[in-house]
């Protein structure tokens, strides 16, 4: 659903590909991407990177630019997305949700980018309804990047006051 709200970016991700739909999407660049034609790989890796680097950093100022200047290591990062995105990142639809019951009865901070378009802040919500006496921070100024200063800040305060308790 990222291509509602991106949909200039998404236009210029797709035009590379004729494709239907998303699961058709992903075989076809997991196809191209583990290509012997380098050409073809490095078009897919481009493109993929672009459109990815534009979705994670939406919520920055600043207009996401590629480091293309390792094509092998763009290349390789790619294709282990790629790998990921084809197997469904090896897990099942709900499994963490249908499995919270099992996480320790210890105090569970969640923390959340509330311009997180990657992992939905829904997702984040329904874990914390899914673990009983967690506590859900979004961070209001935030995305998906951990690296983010208001996720900084959120991470380290959890963390602070998770040491406390733990002490």
């Amino acid at each position: 659903g990222v291509n509602r709200i991106l949909p200039d970016y998404w236009n210029e991700f797709i035009s590379g590909f004729d494709v239907k739909n998303t699961r058709q999407l992903i075989n076809e660049l997991h196809h191209r991407i583990f290509s012997d034609e380098r050409p073809v790989q490095l078009a897919v890796a481009r493109a993929w990177s672009l459109w990815a680097g534009r979705v994670v950093t939406h919520s920055l100022n600043e207009e996401y630019m590629i480091d293309s200047s390792d094509e092998d290591k763009l290349i390789h990062e790619v294709s282990i997305e790629m790998h990921y995105a084809k197997n469904r990142y090896f897990i099942k639809e709900n499994e963490i949700l249908d499995n919270a019951y099992l996480i320790p009865k210890v105090p569970v901070t969640i923390i959340h980018g509330r311009r997180d378009l990657t992992c939905l802040p829904e997702t984040s919500w329904l874990l914390k309804e899914a673990i009983p006496g967690s506590k859900l921070v979004m961070v209001k100024a935030a995305g998906h990047l951990a690296g983010e200063a208001a996720m900084i800040d959120a991470l380290v305060s959890a963390t602070d006051k998770m040491a406390t308790v733990l002490s």
